[in-house]
């Protein structure tokens, strides 16, 4: 009888401990459930909404929370490739913008982007040729790699306080841009006449494609990657003596230079760099 007993509570123990692992796991664990939302496409998980699609047009102003959850990102290829999209207010709970979130919007005109950006992923706005301006709120500090690539018409950059980290070709094929204004108080950049360094002057990050004839500092080590990239128009390019380190593809398209002297400090030059 005991022993039928003793069975009988272990059985229940089991159980009990059974539903409770059971109950934990559901939670616990990330919710995901994907819906929309009138013109928009989303998905929840872990207590946050991605936008994952879009098939409205025109000036769209994105939600700051869908059923209660708080709208943290815009997923790769959201937007890409609406033509009819003209303007696009982003609010302040997004942290990311995804890869090729809002690539080939060609007709993309204005984006306000919100004070809790944080990253904006490579491709994300490549090739919205009718994008003029980009504001980015102290929050930013990310541009991934091609992130404003072939924005033909893009001819306002500024900087916030925070950004710290340029991707490659960030702005590669923007030929109507004639220089970046960065925030004073940015620790990691600083402008000179348009042309992007970092802050204590030892890189050139990027230089404007308008720029004809340009004398370095001679603080700068480091020539970046496509620092130089497609600016047609260079005749005369002068490199500091204290230069080591040529990145890849520094001076590809640059095919009027006339006068380049690579010094012999240079021990590290990438390919492609000239």
């Amino acid at each position: 009888m005991k022993k039928t007993i003793s069975a009988k509570i272990s059985l229940v123990i089991s159980l009990f401990l059974a539903i409770i692992m059971i109950y934990g796991i559901f939670l616990f664990s990330p919710v995901t459930y994907a819906g929309t939302y009138g013109n928009f496409e989303y998905s929840i998980s872990g207590g946050e909404v991605s936008i994952t699609g879009f098939s409205g047009s025109g000036d769209v102003t994105i939600p700051s929370n869908i059923n209660g959850y708080p709208v943290t990102s815009i997923g790769e290829k959201a937007f890409r490739n609406n033509k009819s999209l003209t303007s696009v207010k982003i609010p302040d709970s997004v942290r990311t913008i995804e890869y090729e979130a809002f690539a080939f919007c060609s007709s993309l005109k204005s984006v306000t982007f919100g004070n809790g950006l944080k990253r904006i992923g490579s491709s994300a706005f490549i090739l919205c040729e009718s994008l003029s301006e980009v504001i980015l709120p102290d929050s930013v500090e990310v541009l991934d790699t091609v992130a404003f690539a072939d924005c033909y018409a893009l001819n306002t950059v500024k900087f916030g306080k925070k950004v710290s980290s340029v991707g490659d070709v960030a702005f590669f094929g923007c030929y109507e841009l004639k220089g970046i204004t960065v925030d004073e108080e940015n620790e990691s950049f600083i402008s000179i006449d348009g042309i992007l360094y970092s802050k204590d002057l030892t890189e050139i990050v990027w230089c404007p494609t308008s720029k004809t004839e340009i004398s370095l500092p001679e603080s700068v080590t480091i020539i970046g990657p496509s620092a130089f990239s497609e600016c047609a128009d260079i005749k005369n390019l002068n490199i500091p003596g204290n230069v080591t380190e040529i990145g890849n593809s520094a001076y590809s398209g640059c095919n009027t230079i006339t006068h380049l002297i690579i010094p012999d400090s240079a021990t590290k030059v990438g390919m492609g760099a000239s």
